[in-house]
């Protein structure tokens, strides 16, 4: 808001520097002739008319006459302003000079950038910043009127609404003793003539009170416009800055102003013209503008002019006027939003934080019980290998003493020269066969034993169709109790298959696998034959690594998953009463074995166990292979 009033002030201490550094007669004639002017052929002068009867007469006509005197060369063109459309006359005239009240030359100082040169004092006032302002009349025999608050409320008169010798200075005046300018009157008349209007207004009690121009009421009163007495003053003030009654502050009378486009040579002459002219006794005068504060604060306080825009609450307006606040509360609000950002972010971080915690924690309980679960697990195959030892140690002497009592009926029947054996050759099998078994047995014992102490034996080339063939036997003979006759198919390569193992766990390892397909094919729908194919294949070398590959495939009842997630644990068993050694068996056979376990369930049901070896290649296994007259099944 200073900037107005340093504009005001630059622009006035700039004319009078113009002027004071003009040279004198003397110096011109001393300094060399400059370039000539070019020849100008018109000079455009603007003016808005003040509301005086004598306005050209005492003011314009001897602007004009110093004008013409300063610029013999040009003809002064005089164009008269309507303030009421200010800047599209003056866009339209483009005017070299401007002379109007101090009030429309602040509605163009921010919007065209017009500069003061010069001010009118008055023949009334001490000062050019206080040369005029406004009375409150009211009729002499309204004696209840004599001051601003008794006017509250009351019918007023004015001569225009952008008078700062009227309704303006009125505005500010209202303002300072507290009230609102423009709800305090009732009522507020604008009329086209100006004062004679106010004054008729006022006396035919059309209106309470006029508000005049300062020094109105004199003048008047000195043409006999208006009987003395008739009329007074309310709230008048005694300052005694302008010689007549006033009831409001003071401000500048008219300006005269150059515009941006008025060359500076052009300004500098203008000033030269209205300055220099000689202050006459009771005539007005142009003064150099110095003080311009009182019209700065009228603007500001009643929101005109360059303050307009405090009044407005259009968008431009706003952000003009709270654009410190506005930008205070988008920060804030910015700040708000990047903490809200922030804390969302940190509240997502802690939460994934919280829930991989959870997970973690989760993780390490599903671990916990599972080695809990396995704990027990090795404990109950710890039980289960400790009874197991404990049976071994036990059969050991019963099946030696079957053994010893085969031994004696064979012998016996030799010594009593009985030709049985040789007649009844079913009685000869079965003898050969209850000491095979119990030689069996007896192997199979000293095997258990020799996993309690952890002893292994020393592992031999074999070939897996003789291991095969006694697993496929006894299997089959294991299949006889079940109530639906299980077919075994067996595809079995005329090659030999050598591998390096013990034969014994190899002959378990098939039988357990067979026994296992043939009770699961015995299980299945009546409408269905249950079969169990069998097949021993050697592979493709892949990468010099040739294997063999034992795989039984059954059609017994479909598994679901659960049950099939057991089979993948070692001690548990899918059946019901099972105790899970033979998969148990199996497994650990394999692993001593460097083999490898397949387990997949077939399509619509059954089940596929593969057993991969590696093969060996070179000369024949240590056992010999089954005899030729042997057949597949």
């Amino acid at each position: 808001m200073a900037y107005f009033h340093r504009r005001f002030f630059c622009a006035a201490g700039c004319a009078l520097v113009t002027l004071l550094s003009a040279p004198t007669a003397a110096e011109a004639v001393q300094t060399p002739a400059a370039a000539p002017e070019p020849v100008m052929q018109s000079l455009v002068i603007g003016v808005v008319d003040a509301l005086e009867s004598d306005f050209y007469a005492s003011t314009i006509e001897p602007a004009l006459e110093a004008i013409r005197r300063e610029f013999p060369e040009a003809d002064p063109q005089l164009k008269r302003m309507s303030s009421l459309t200010l800047t599209s006359d003056i866009g339209r005239l483009r005017p070299d000079l401007v002379i109007m009240p101090a009030g429309d030359f602040g509605q163009i100082f921010e919007e065209i950038g017009a500069h003061p040169i010069a001010t009118r004092k008055t023949v009334w006032a001490r000062s050019s910043a206080a040369s005029v302002g406004a009375a409150f009349v009211v009729r002499a025999d309204r004696a209840e009127l004599s001051t601003i608050e008794s006017l509250q409320g009351l019918r007023a008169a004015a001569t225009t609404p952008r008078a700062i010798d009227g309704w303006l200075a009125a505005r500010m005046a209202l303002r300072e003793a507290g009230f609102e300018s423009l709800q305090f009157f009732s009522r507020v008349d604008f009329l086209s003539f100006g004062m004679p209007d106010v004054f008729e207004t006022v006396l035919t009690g059309a209106a309470d009170v006029g508000i005049v121009p300062a020094c109105a009421l004199e003048q008047a009163e000195s043409i006999g416009l208006l009987a003395p007495g008739r009329l007074k003053v309310v709230a008048e003030r005694t300052e005694g800055e302008i010689a007549c009654r006033y009831s409001t502050p003071l401000y500048p009378d008219l300006i005269a102003g150059v515009l941006p486009w008025t060359p500076p040579e052009i300004s500098r002459r203008l000033t030269l013209a209205l300055l220099s002219r000689a202050a006459e006794p009771g005539r007005h005068a142009w003064m150099g503008t110095s003080d311009l504060r009182g019209i700065q604060t009228l603007f500001r306080e009643l929101r005109l002019g360059p303050w307009a825009y405090l009044a407005s609450w259009r968008p431009a307006d706003i952000w003009r006027r709270f654009q410190w606040e506005i930008l205070a509360g988008l920060g804030a609000l910015l700040l708000l939003l990047l903490s809200e950002i922030r804390l969302s972010r940190l509240v997502d971080r802690r939460t994934a934080e919280l829930r991989q915690a959870m997970k973690t924690q989760s993780e390490l309980e599903a671990r916990a019980a599972g080695m809990r679960e396995r704990v027990a697990e090795l404990e109950r195959m710890g039980a289960v290998s400790q009874l197991c030892a404990m049976i071994a140690h036990e059969l050991k002497q019963p099946i030696g003493s079957v053994r010893n009592y085969m031994t004696i009926i064979r012998l016996r029947l030799a010594a009593s020269g009985d030709s049985d054996l040789e007649q009844d050759p079913v009685l000869a099998q079965a003898l050969a066969g209850a000491e095979k078994e119990s030689l069996r047995i007896a192997q199979i014992i000293d095997r258990v034993r020799g996993y309690a102490k952890k002893k292994r034996r020393e592992a031999v080339r074999l070939d897996l169709r003789r291991s095969l063939a006694t697993a496929l036997e006894n299997a089959k003979r294991s299949a006889e109790k079940y109530r639906a006759r299980v077919e075994f198919v067996q595809t079995t390569a005329e090659v030999p298959l050598v591998i390096e193992g013990d034969p014994l766990e190899i002959e378990l390892l098939m039988l357990n696998i067979l026994k296992n397909a043939a009770a699961a094919a015995a299980e299945i729908a009546p409408e269905e034959t249950p079969h169990v194919a069998v097949r021993l294949q050697p592979t493709a070398a892949n990468d010099n690594n040739a294997t063999i590959v034992f795989e039984v495939l059954d059609n017994g009842p479909a598994i679901d998953e659960k049950a099939f997630e057991r089979m993948k644990h070692v001690s548990e068993s899918v059946k019901e009463d099972g105790l899970g050694l033979g998969l148990a068996i199996v497994r650990h056979i394999v692993d001593e074995h460097g083999a490898k376990l397949e387990i997949e369930r077939r399509s619509p049901h059954g089940l596929a166990v593969r057993v991969v070896f590696d093969a060996l290649e070179g000369d024949e296994p240590v056992e010999a292979a089954p005899k030729a007259g042997a057949k597949d099944h």
